[in-house]
């Protein structure tokens, strides 16, 4: 029969408290850029063309907003009747307004298709683009209607 040698490991209580491996800076430390790999800093990044698309669809609610308000001034503060060229500006500013919603609403939709990207932006400038060409397609059928 063959006897094993086995050391046994005694704790040293000398001095524990300053010996201690982990102190409180080391004990977690938040994943920083040095050590994250690139692809990992690259999944962590938004979508350019739902950066892009939010641009559009904001710059096309700013114009849209512009032609709304205008319309307002039109009808509030004018004695005469509307004349051709308010018409045309007014038309043009919400046709100009559906075109960019339309390229920030097409954008948007490309912006979701990327898988490793995050897609925020790319959520709102659809969701944004969507209510509001909506919106100018109910606007155009009502001046449609009421000719």
């Amino acid at each position: 029969m063959r006897v094993h040698d086995v050391t046994v490991m005694q704790p040293n209580f000398n001095n524990s408290m300053s010996k201690n491996k982990f102190n409180d800076s080391t004990m977690y430390q938040a994943p920083t850029s040095e050590t994250l790999n690139a692809s990992q800093r690259e999944a962590n990044r938004h979508s350019k063309l739902g950066i892009l698309s939010f641009i559009f669809s904001l710059l096309a609610v700013i114009i849209c907003l512009m032609s709304i308000v205008y319309v307002g001034y039109l009808v509030e503060y004018q004695v005469e009747p509307t004349t051709e060229e308010d018409e045309i500006l007014v038309g043009f500013g919400f046709l100009f307004s559906g075109l960019l919603f339309l390229v920030g609403f097409t954008l948007g939709i490309l912006g979701l298709l990327q898988k490793e990207k995050r897609r925020v932006f790319a959520i709102l400038s659809v969701s944004i683009s969507s209510i509001f060409l909506l919106f100018i397609v109910f606007l155009i059928v009502l001046g449609v209607l009421a000719d």
